[in-house]
């Protein structure tokens, strides 16, 4: 039974806790049946709850962050489904759920921040995962209001890291991308940047980042991001030899 089949079977309690928890329990109080049945979640499927349930409510609170939340951004956040055969009908609606609760609950975004970093503080690569959807989220309007670019700092101070709205320079250059991507910069040697390079792809290889509890619905995510990785470090090996 996947970790989704023992929340929908009754196992919620056993779960999350905090903010997230209460957006989880509004969502399957409306699904979860009776069952005597002792269920139990491991450590891993125990923050795969948290990592499902984190992003769709952040998704929520980004999408709406300007006062609107409009069709191109209800759409990315559809691809993102749509796009991994993971998500099967049952996940979906869960997601989406999840995403309308939050969206309008009362809870601070940063809330959700704060137990996302006390859950996968050692974990930084699932965090920068988490980041970097919802910058994608943000842009799909095709403009970032500043009240999105206030949150995404925000989120990101909380999680210890950098905001580099990496997802606007992919429109103004790939050089742009690719540094910020390896955590650089114009004037890094090609040496300090092909460090940090070997850094990521360690960190961010799909097998480790799902080892740590990455929600198995975002693995094509992970998979995606490590590939973004070693395609900046082509660009800026080729750009630097």
């Amino acid at each position: 039974m996947s970790w989704i089949g023992k929340l929908l079977g009754g196992g919620l309690g056993l779960v999350v806790g905090g903010p997230l928890g209460a957006v989880l329990g509004v969502v399957i109080g409306h699904h979860a049946i009776d069952n005597n049945e002792s269920i139990t979640f491991d450590a891993v499927e125990t923050r795969q709850s948290v990592y499902f349930t984190a992003v769709f409510s952040l998704l929520g609170k980004v999408a709406k962050a300007d006062g609107l939340v409009t069709k191109e951004e209800i759409a990315l956040v559809e691809q993102v489904m749509a796009s991994n055969p993971a998500f099967t009908p049952e996940v979906r609606t869960l997601a989406i759920e999840i995403f309308n609760a939050a969206r309008d609950d009362e809870t601070d975004y940063l809330d959700y921040a704060v137990q996302l970093r006390d859950t996968f503080g050692n974990a930084p690569p699932v965090l920068a995962s988490i980041l970097q959807i919802l910058t994608s989220v943000a842009h799909a309007d095709g403009h970032l209001h500043d009240i999105e670019r206030e949150m995404l700092g925000n989120i990101a101070s909380v999680f210890g890291m950098q905001y580099r709205d990496a997802a606007g320079a992919t429109r103004d250059n790939e050089l742009a991308k690719s540094y910020a991507l390896l955590n650089s910069e114009p004037g890094d040697t090609l040496a300090v940047i092909k460090r940090r390079y070997r850094k990521l792809a360690m960190e961010y290889h799909p097998d480790r980042v799902q080892s740590q509890g990455l929600s198995p619905e975002f693995a094509k995510d992970a998979e995606d991001r490590f590939k973004d990785i070693q395609y900046a470090w082509d660009v800026l090996e080729k750009e630097l030899a």
